[in-house]
């Protein structure tokens, strides 16, 4: 399966995960699908398996009680080759931005092939203008002028030596 059509797929069981097996109390909405992990970086094996960010926008209850809940879930692509996911809240994702942690600079630079962005006539009003807030907070590289070059040389460091490793 090429990137793509891994992330699509990814769209859809995040959506079924959130929807029918509850792992929130309300469904979130799915703003963003990116891939990491080591076939973001080419470094995969024939093997490896894939790992996907998905960046969700919290429910009003959810911002009410202030509440942002991490999520991990997997499944097995048609190939057989396993998936892991890993739900990221927007404001998670945003602050990450702010503190120039690598993950959330890689998921904005991400090229068109390594992320995927859900129908717009499937989203809310609400769920509409998170994404296209993220859209355009993405596209018009304002993230560049959050980014504090101390923390983000740290969190290259960090990346660094894990890949040596």
């Amino acid at each position: 399966m090429n990137k793509k059509d891994v992330l699509r797929n990814a769209l859809v069981e995040a959506q079924y995960e959130l929807d029918y097996k509850k792992p929130f109390r309300y469904s979130p909405e799915i703003v963003g699908v990116y891939l990491a992990g080591s076939r973001l970086m080419n470094t995969n094996l024939e093997d490896s398996d894939w790992d996907i960010i998905v960046v969700y926008a919290p429910t009003p209850k959810q911002i009410y009680d202030g509440k942002r809940k991490g999520y991990k879930s997997s499944f097995h692509n048609s190939d057989g080759t396993k998936v892991e996911v890993k739900f990221v809240d927007v404001r998670d994702y945003l602050q990450g931005l702010k503190l120039s942690k690598i993950e959330p600079l890689r998921m904005a630079c991400a090229s068109e092939k390594n992320k995927v962005f859900p129908e717009t006539k499937k989203l809310s009003i609400y769920g509409q203008n998170v994404k296209y807030f993220i859209q355009y907070f993405l596209s018009s590289g304002r993230y560049f002028i959050l980014a504090n070059p101390k923390t983000f040389f740290y969190s290259v460091k960090g990346q660094t030596k894990a890949l040596i490793k």
